[in-house]
């Protein structure tokens, strides 16, 4: 199975974490959900290869917008969906974060089918604060896969974040026409609503059109 476009995306910002009494907050490693739902990409966007995203591949930006917040997420082309999180009480030290993502089951760039993948990742906070974007882009037809998705962050062995997205299919309508001679204008056949299943269609009056269809 040929390498996919990014799917996989990473966004990271640093700063100070206070309390609304301005007090630090806990020491300990926390973590939080601050946005999620549907974004768009701002600025630059770079690709690069990471065999353990399930595309194969992973997009890097320098910011998101948030549209919408939901926990629905359309199985559409060109939809982007992920969490915003910050974490706190990390030391400041480079770090390793763990990001695992929850899917149905869709086969990987590597032709082997899998729910889930992970991708490690290495930080560097500030005052023992991070906030970061990661997300999701459906790019193509085969990761329009309806069902649960889950966005997970794991520091030490730890699991600080989780947020689960319901992935639904998406009817688009659909409409079959042909013209009953090859001069002539078509006319509407059969009409469907286009969903990730297969679309059927069967045309029985085709022997009273020869014309319609000619051999080579």
């Amino acid at each position: 199975m040929k390498l996919r476009a990014c799917a996989s995306w990473l966004f990271i910002g640093f700063g100070t974490c206070v309390s609304a009494f301005g007090e630090p907050l806990s020491d300990l490693p926390n973590g939080m959900v601050l946005e999620y739902g549907l974004y768009e990409p701002v600025g630059r966007v770079v690709v690069h290869a990471n065999p353990n995203t399930l595309s194969g591949k992973e997009k890097r930006g320098e910011e998101v917008h948030f549209i919408k917040q939901t926990d629905r997420i359309p199985a559409r082309l060109g939809t982007s969906f992920g969490i915003r999180f910050q974490l706190t009480g990390i030391p400041d030290q480079e770090f390793e974060l763990q990001k695992i993502v929850k899917h149905p089951p869709m086969k990987n760039s590597r032709g082997q089918m899998e729910t889930q993948y992970f991708v490690t990742k290495r930080l560097f906070p500030k005052a023992g604060y991070v906030l970061a974007t990661e997300g999701y882009s459906f790019d193509h037809a085969e990761e329009l896969a309806p069902g649960i998705w889950t966005f997970e962050i794991w520091y030490h062995g730890q699991k600080l974040v989780s947020q689960s997205f319901e992935v639904y299919g998406v009817e688009e309508p659909i409409a079959v026409q042909a013209p009953t001679n090859l001069a002539g204008t078509s006319t509407p056949l059969q009409s469907a609503g286009r969903t990730n299943e297969l679309f059927y269609f069967n045309n029985s009056q085709w022997t009273n059109y020869p014309d319609r269809l000619r051999s080579p």
